[in-house]
């Protein structure tokens, strides 16, 4: 893919610099890309969290194993990296450097754990928790050098 996530925080640094040359705020545009990551970051964990809540009550009414799976480290490995990703999010909200990171770190964990089994029953759609992790890791950049 020529589009990398590299050259995105790229293109976006140098669209947000061009915007600040032409109307002068660059406070402005720190401010919504940090409230964008926020509210992506919030909604994805508040959405992830019920998912796992009624995923956890329904194995546990059917008392299922939950570690029934042939692959139970890579299934502990992605739920520990997921859950990392969850945290960095939430500690983004206060911190948004190193919870930006916490996150994409968690998420290149979990992609890693799918990438290697390709037995494991998962989607890449996870990444979408990399979109406000991108979020706060740039916004964190530019108020860094500003």
């Amino acid at each position: 893919m020529p589009f990398t996530y590299y050259s995105f925080l790229v293109y976006l640094s140098i669209k947000l610099n061009i915007m600040e040359a032409k109307n002068g705020n660059k406070q402005l545009w720190l401010s919504i890309l940090r409230w964008t990551a926020r509210s992506i970051g919030t909604l994805l964990v508040l959405t992830s969290v019920i998912f796992a809540g009624a995923d956890i009550i329904e194995k546990h009414n059917k008392h299922a194993a939950f570690l029934s799976n042939p692959h139970k480290g890579l299934v502990i490995m992605t739920v520990v990296c997921f859950f990392l990703a969850l945290a960095g999010l939430v500690i983004a909200l206060w911190r948004e450097g190193i919870g930006g990171l916490i996150a994409f770190i968690g998420m290149l964990g979990v992609v890693i754990v799918i990438l290697n089994n390709p037995d494991f029953n998962a989607s890449l759609m996870l990444l979408i928790i990399l979109i406000p992790s991108l979020l706060y890791l740039l916004y964190w950049w530019l108020a860094k050098n500003k």
